[in-house]
């Protein structure tokens, strides 16, 4: 505003100075150009002040002009005062004089007006542009997060579905759809379809305390999938509000626990399997103690002290065997339950431990690899029971001088070999006869049970290598 006002009174200015030097002009050549014509020389300094600083100034001066042309006509050109006054021209003359006064003073300031309009409107324009600006980055920077959340929410692994205060679902992410087996398309709109009949009451309950403002971290319930069957999860909410205040809607995050349930189950299953055959190696041990017992009191009737000495160091030999055994499975369970963070390091130790006490040259390579993946509880668990397996097998029939336990990642997998340099056997001779040896197999099917992979190589008098392939998280 200030600078267009500034430009109106440059122009104001302009034409003041343009109406002045031609008023000179006319001053000067009066009797050339105009003759007798007061009226009209009166006209262009009351135009210019009129034009210059406004209407009521113009009309000052062009009342000025009278007494002024009165003189003028009477001392410059010596005209009676009565004729002068008199004339009516000379009165008509002053009277355009005044009408035209007004006329530029009032054009002057519907100038000024729309001077200050224009400036105000562009002024208006500009801020308008400006919020316009402002709101386009707004939206723009809106569609940006929108578009991370969603990416977020679609690379989730974690199932994530929101519900709307009526329960219609508004969103369900592909987590959802793998679990749970209905599309978004399915289920976008439409009442939330994971909730079995039978479950329906403490679902409602659940549903009325989350729109109270209330959110849930970690519990545990029952749902449904497309097929019928039922599922554990556990499932976590929180709520968004309108503006006003009110809860608008749900958000949860839904976690299938049946990988946990089957990691569980295999643990337990695990776990009775060992105390019964520590429970069995018991009952054997103690009924051997007794035998053996029986068989030494008989010796030391007949006087044999040799032959006491032998069974009693062949006792303590096998008493020994076994409490190496019972300890060898108690440490493998502890391993195969304890903190996932811990494994690599409880899994290293037990193999040392494993090779002090059978006196093997065990050399572990790549072990480094365990601090850098994770793996499943059950994953866990089939490893220790594979790698245990796999090195009785070598102290019981490989007569090996040294044992090699790799690891290494390829592809996601784990790659795990137990290779020695013992006597071996002919893989293809056992295949191809139809023999079955079950340590390969349990070691194989263990290996199965948790979408692993499991081959053996060997050959006579070149070892055996026993290849395991197991998936990480």
């Amino acid at each position: 505003m200030t600078r267009s006002l500034t430009a109106s009174n440059r122009v104001r200015w302009g034409v003041f100075v343009l109406l002045s030097a031609g008023y000179a002009v006319l001053l000067l050549f009066q009797d050339s150009l105009l003759g007798r014509a007061t009226p009209i020389l009166a006209t262009f300094p009351v135009v210019a002040v009129a034009w210059f600083f406004g209407y009521r100034f113009g009309l000052l001066a062009a009342l000025a002009a009278i007494p002024i042309n009165v003189s003028a006509e009477y001392f410059w050109f010596g005209l009676p005062l009565q004729n002068v006054l008199g004339s009516p021209a000379f009165w008509v003359g002053h009277a355009a004089l005044i009408s035209v006064s007004l006329a530029i003073g009032a054009l002057r300031r519907t100038l000024d007006r729309i001077v200050v309009q224009r400036e105000a409107l562009m002024e208006s324009n500009r801020m308008l542009d400006e919020e316009i600006r402002g709101h386009m980055r707004t939206e723009e920077n809106l569609k940006e997060a929108i578009s991370k959340m969603e990416a977020l929410v679609n690379a989730s692994p974690t199932s994530i579905a929101a519900l709307d205060r009526n329960g219609f679902v508004t969103m369900w992410n592909p987590a959802a759809e793998r679990v749970f087996g209905w599309s978004a398309a399915d289920v976008l709109g439409k009442e939330n379809p994971i909730v079995p009949v039978e479950f329906e009451e403490s679902a409602n309950k659940l549903w009325d305390r989350l729109l109270g403002g209330e959110s849930v971290h970690g519990i545990e319930v029952r749902r449904q999938r497309r097929d019928g069957s039922l599922i554990d999860v556990s499932i976590s909410t929180a709520a968004w509000y309108d503006a006003s205040g009110n809860v608008d809607g749900i958000v949860g995050v839904i976690v299938d626990l049946s990988e946990r349930r089957k990691a569980e189950k295999t643990v337990l299953q695990e776990r009775k399997r060992m105390a019964r055959e520590m429970h069995d190696g018991l009952a054997q041990m103690l009924a051997y103690v007794s035998a053996e017992t029986a068989g030494i009191s008989v010796l030391m009737e007949s006087g044999d002290s040799e032959g006491v000495r032998r069974e009693i160091d062949k006792l303590n030999r096998n008493a020994r065997e076994l409490s190496g055994e019972i300890r060898q499975s108690i440490l493998g369970l502890r391993i195969a339950s304890s903190d996932p963070d811990e494994f690599a390091t409880m899994y290293t130790d037990y193999l040392r431990d494993f090779a002090a006490r059978n006196q093997l040259d065990l050399r572990l390579v790549g072990f480094a690899v365990l601090d850098r993946v994770r793996l499943n509880p059950s994953v866990q668990h089939q490893l220790i029971q594979i790698v245990q397996e796999a090195l009785e097998n070598i102290l019981k029939h490989a007569s090996a001088r040294s044992v090699h336990v790799c690891h290494s990642l390829e592809n996601g997998l784990l790659l795990v070999t137990v290779e020695d340099d013992g006597v071996g056997f002919d893989a293809e001779l056992v295949s191809s006869a139809g023999v079955r040896h079950f340590g390969i197999e349990t070691m194989r099917e263990r290996a199965e049970s948790i979408d692993g992979s499991l081959t053996v190589e060997s050959s006579s008098s070149c070892g055996t290598r026993v290849n395991v392939g197991l998936p990480t998280s």
